[in-house]
């Protein structure tokens, strides 16, 4: 099984190519930890040499050598054509992160559209404090002083100022090794359709921040994978949005929905949390989530945004049925499923999810994000 890439990588590694010296590359990948050998087991399938991928620490896989233009599932973040340096102090190896960055890339792109990201393993683990994250946060913004006096697209916008969502994007990715080791990579973000960018500019590691107030109601922690894809795809339904909530109990998705001002119909076989039932904008459907119908079934649904979204406890092949069904009648222009498995991943059934959406006019993304556990996150946009 050969995965398909998610995104049009093939002008990023274009741009890479022009900009960074001919040196056999090495490309760096976050993932859950405990999730290496799955990320490698990707990357395998992808053809990619078993020599060439070696785990560098917890959560951090790095492939040397050239690489196809991938997304990979089990990968929250990349760091492209990523070069080590080396320094004593957080002087030396700011200038020599600033050194490797060289000035091809960096001098075309618009005011704003450099974004840095300081990261360190423990960081990548989940940790609330995590070791060195003071000492790299330290060299970027070191790095970053001396790249705003030689170029525009270091420097911040002004007040109010939005950079434009088609304008190109940069990212600067400092991993900290270890206090004397820095890997850098600069490079490129393409931006996938409404699916997200990748690399991902917008969050560190791709690690979105998910948490609520603990004030907060919230029936269950699966609210978590919810607002880690919409932080992915850079969307998040809008109050007029009709959005369905499939296999809705307790109720941590549908309490995400209605944090965001949306109204929802949340179907499943069994009762939703108590709090949330007796919510007005909440309308209850008991029954399969499999066999239910939305109420504009059979109307026209372009120019509606409309989500239907489903965490429902299922063999992979029914995710790849609720992905064919509500694609095939164009109930959703937008979807968010969860696929689990039972033991390791099928395979399979990812790709021919992916393949079924494309057939029927979706773009497609899949993550594991970092509060999937043996599961990963379909993402689906309906192609204008």
């Amino acid at each position: 099984m050969q995965p398909r890439p998610r995104l049009p990588l093939p002008s990023l590694f274009t741009l890479l190519a022009l900009a960074l010296p001919s040196a056999s590359p090495l490309h760096v990948f976050t993932c859950r930890h405990t999730y290496e050998s799955t990320l490698a087991e990707e990357l395998a399938n992808a053809g990619v040499p078993a020599a060439a991928v070696t785990t560098v620490c917890p959560a951090v896989v790095s492939v040397s050598g050239e690489l196809p233009a991938l997304d990979p599932t089990y990968a929250l973040q990349w760091l492209p054509c990523a070069a080590e340096v080396q320094g004593a102090s957080v002087r030396l190896l700011a200038d020599a992160a600033v050194a490797a960055c060289g000035d091809a890339l960096l001098g075309e792109a618009p005011r704003g559209a450099l974004a840095v990201h300081a990261l360190v393993p423990d960081l990548l683990k989940g940790g609330r404090t995590p070791r060195l994250l003071r000492r790299c946060e330290a060299i970027a913004d070191r790095a970053l002083e001396r790249l705003r006096v030689r170029h525009r697209s270091a420097r911040p916008l002004a007040a109010g100022e939005a950079l434009p969502g088609d304008a190109p994007r940069l990212l600067l990715q400092l991993l900290l090794l270890s206090p004397e080791r820095l890997l850098v990579s600069l490079s490129p973000c393409e931006q996938g359709r409404g699916l997200g960018t990748w690399p991902n500019w917008h969050a560190p590691a791709g690690l979105a921040s998910v948490d609520v107030p603990k004030s907060t109601h919230m029936p269950s922690s699966a609210y978590r994978k919810l607002s880690e894809a919409f932080d992915c795809l850079q969307q998040w339904p809008a109050p007029a949005d009709r959005v369905v909530d499939l296999g809705a109990c307790p109720g941590g998705w549908t309490a995400t929905l209605r944090r965001l001002g949306c109204s929802v119909i949340a179907v499943d076989r069994s009762p939703l949390d108590a709090q949330l039932a007796h919510d007005p904008r909440v309308t209850f459907v008991g029954g399969d989530a499999f066999a239910y119908e939305p109420p504009w079934a059979g109307e026209e649904g372009r120019g509606v945004r409309t989500w239907m979204v489903s965490d429902v406890i299922a063999y992979p092949a029914r995710a790849v049925e609720l992905v064919r069904r509500w694609g095939s009648r164009r109930w959703a222009s937008r979807m968010v499923v969860t696929m689990k498995f039972q033991a390791g991943v099928d395979w399979a059934a990812l790709d021919e999810a992916g393949s079924v959406a494309e057939s029927l006019g979706y773009d497609f993304r899949s993550k594991h994000f970092f509060n999937n556990k043996n599961e990963v996150t379909l993402l689906l946009q309906l192609r204008e």
